[in-house]
C-alpha cells in the first residue's frame, strides 16, 4: 500500500463520524483487508463505514466486516468496491428482517456469480427481500394469505414451501434458501 492511501482512509474514517479510537483500532485490519482483496485501502474503508452504518454493527467489530468483505470478495466474482455498492442498498432491509451482515455479503457475491453486480445486485436483492416482508405482511396481493408481519417470515417460507430450518432445528442462512447456494 502507497503512503498516500495509507494517510487517507483515517481522515475518511474521521469524515464518517468514526472516533479516533476506532479509526487507529481498526486501521490494520483494514490495511490487510485491503491488500488481499486487491483493493484501495480509501475504497475499503469506505465500504466498511457504509456496512457499519447499514447493517449497524459496531466499530469494535471492523476486523470481522473486513474479513466477511474480503472473503466474499476472492470467493466470488466480484471486488470489495461491487459489494460495497450494493450492500448499501440492500443493508437497512437485510438488517430490519434479521439477516447478518455475512449471510447478506454471501447472498451478494451469490448474484456476482450470476453477473448481477454492484447497484443491480443491490437493488435485485433489496426487491427480493422487500417482496418476501411483502408476503410476510399479507400486502403482496398473489400469496396474501401468508402470515402478516416481518417476524413471520419463517412461517411465511415455510408456506411457500422453502424449510427456513434444517434439520437440526436452528434456522438456515440466507445462502442456503437459495437453490444456487444448495446446488438445486
Amino acid at each position: 500500500l502507497a503512503a498516500g492511501e495509507l494517510s487517507a482512509a483515517p481522515v475518511a474514517r474521521a469524515g464518517a463520524g468514526v472516533p479516533m479510537a476506532g479509526i487507529t483500532g481498526a486501521f490494520p485490519g483494514r490495511a490487510r483487508g485491503a491488500a488481499a482483496a486487491g483493493e484501495d485501502i480509501g475504497a475499503m474503508s469506505d465500504v466498511v463505514v457504509a456496512a457499519l452504518g447499514g447493517f449497524q454493527i459496531s466499530t469494535s467489530e471492523t476486523t470481522e466486516v473486513v474479513d466477511i468483505l474480503t472473503a466474499a470478495a476472492n470467493n466470488s466474482h466480484t471486488s470489495v468496491t461491487e459489494l460495497g455498492d450494493g450492500l448499501k442498498y440492500v443493508g437497512p432491509i437485510a438488517k430490519s428482517l434479521g439477516l447478518t451482515f455475512e449471510d447478506t455479503a454471501a447472498a451478494a457475491a451469490l448474484l456476482a456469480n450470476s453477473g448481477i453486480k454492484a447497484s443491480q445486485m443491490g437493488t435485485a436483492l433489496r426487491g427480493g427481500l422487500n417482496r418476501l416482508a411483502g408476503a410476510a405482511n399479507g400486502t403482496n396481493s398473489a400469496i396474501a394469505e401468508l402470515p402478516r408481519g416481518t417476524g413471520r417470515v419463517a412461517e411465511a417460507l415455510q408456506r411457500l414451501a422453502v424449510a427456513a430450518t434444517g434439520s437440526d432445528g436452528r434456522r438456515k442462512r440466507l445462502p442456503e434458501l437459495t437453490p444456487a447456494a444448495s446446488g438445486g
